[in-house]
């Protein structure tokens, strides 16, 4: 992909909709790189499709307060190729607020940017624990520029992100694939440990104090489950012994028969 590095406004991606006559629509994701209000921006949407048919359309965004280093949207339609599939954003002028200077296309300027490949699985998890959450892809660099894990290209010259901030030589020293995959992963004695901390796909992003308190957390609320249930299971119990005495007839003693001669005092008159 062919982008000017030192275009102050950056095209992020796009959504595609479709409006009721069929037409198709583009809700594009921009940002603000520079430390000025955008005021103005023209810029020309080209829409492809999979047979390699394109369409152009030029748009212009004015009146415009963008505040630096913040993000904005633009929306674009065409009804000439309504089954494109794909999009790109060429910016032609930049009007800052002010005095400040007025960016022009310069096709000179341009710079091919490889579309890197997204990591994903085990590679993905490492480079999120090392980079943070807005990691997307490994570095890269060439003599004329270098990518930063947030996905943004920059000149080779230039020692910090223009996106994130990011040093240049952290970035490609410390974030770089072949190392961090080499490193051991962050991990509790298993003897600790008689569950896992993860899912598949979670990450740890403060290593091992992070796994830890996580540990503790998942343990004391363990403790806290298994002694409710205790006690509600004996709370159950005592209930059913209660309501079985409460409910139970005393044995009844059977009658016995008593003979009256036996208890009758003797008569006086009988010698």
């Amino acid at each position: 992909m062919l982008i000017d590095l030192h275009c102050p406004v950056e095209y992020l991606g796009h959504e595609f909709t479709r409006d009721d006559r069929g037409n198709l629509r583009a809700y594009l994701k921009l940002n603000n790189l520079s430390q000025q209000v955008v005021e103005r921006l023209d810029a020309v949407a080209v829409f492809e499709d999979g047979a390699g048919r394109r369409a152009e359309t030029p748009f212009s965004m004015e009146g415009l307060s963008v505040q630096p280093r913040s993000a904005f949207s633009a929306m674009v339609s065409t009804d000439e190729l309504p089954g494109a599939t794909r999009l790109n954003v060429t910016f032609t002028r930049v009007i800052l607020e002010g005095n400040g200077p007025v960016w022009m296309y310069n096709p000179t300027r341009l710079a091919e940017v490889p579309d890197l490949p997204s990591p994903d699985g085990r590679e993905l998890n490492r480079l999120l624990a090392a980079a943070g959450s807005d990691a997307v892809v490994f570095p890269y660099q060439t003599l004329k520029l270098w990518v930063c894990v947030c996905g943004r290209a920059n000149p080779y010259r230039r020692r910090a992100c223009r996106r994130c901030g990011r040093g240049r030589d952290r970035v490609l020293n410390d974030f770089d694939m072949a190392r961090l995959m080499a490193r051991r992963a962050p991990s509790v004695p298993a003897a600790k440990i008689d569950m896992p901390l993860f899912e598949d796909g979670a990450r740890a992003p403060e290593g091992d104090a992070y796994t830890r308190r996580r540990f503790l957390r998942e343990r004391s609320m363990l403790i806290r489950r298994t002694i409710t249930m205790l006690v509600i299971a004996l709370l159950m119990a005592l209930g059913a012994l209660l309501w079985r005495a409460a409910t139970t007839r005393p044995e009844s003693i059977p009658p016995v028969k008593i003979d009256r001669k036996e208890i009758e005092p003797p008569s006086p008159f009988h010698a």
